[in-house]
């Protein structure tokens, strides 16, 4: 599955939805387990804005920092917190689910505060999922 520029790009395709709500989270199944997408999206999550995480067997993360005037414009947006600077996260769970295997996926500008939790703001453009729907299908996954 060819993966071109960053997984974490495709948030900055539509807005974001002005409160916290739940995160984008579109979703696939596949015959078999979903291993060439996991391992195309760890590949995807290199350079030096972006970390790459596992979280635990079948869940997968990257976060990437934003460009100085996106990462200004999300800190005064969010009421973030300037000392720890707000993350584009994209994230995909992976679990045997019959007949076959499931991944999940979560999308979201995590936007730390001064107290309290980060902010979860989730894009609000459906052409998000849409591009989310075509990594799957490319890698083999079926949307739902």
């Amino acid at each position: 599955m060819p993966v071109r520029g960053s997984a974490l790009m495709i948030f900055l395709l539509g807005g974001c939805v002005a409160q916290d709500v739940g995160p984008v989270a579109p979703s696939a199944r596949f015959e078999d387990p979903p291993t060439r997408f996991l391992e195309a999206f760890e590949a995807s999550c290199i350079g030096p804005a972006r970390e790459f995480r596992e979280l635990s067997t079948g869940a997968l993360e990257c976060r990437e920092f934003m460009a100085p005037a996106a990462t200004a414009a999300a800190i005064v947006e969010y009421d973030g917190y300037p000392q720890d600077l707000p993350q584009l996260v994209i994230r995909f769970l992976a679990s045997e689910d019959a007949p076959g295997y499931r991944v999940d996926s979560e999308l979201f500008l995590n936007v730390p505060q001064r107290t309290g939790l980060a902010r979860r703001i989730a894009p609000s453009d459906p052409r998000i999922t849409r591009q989310i729907n075509r990594l799957y299908r490319a890698a083999g996954g079926e949307p739902m």
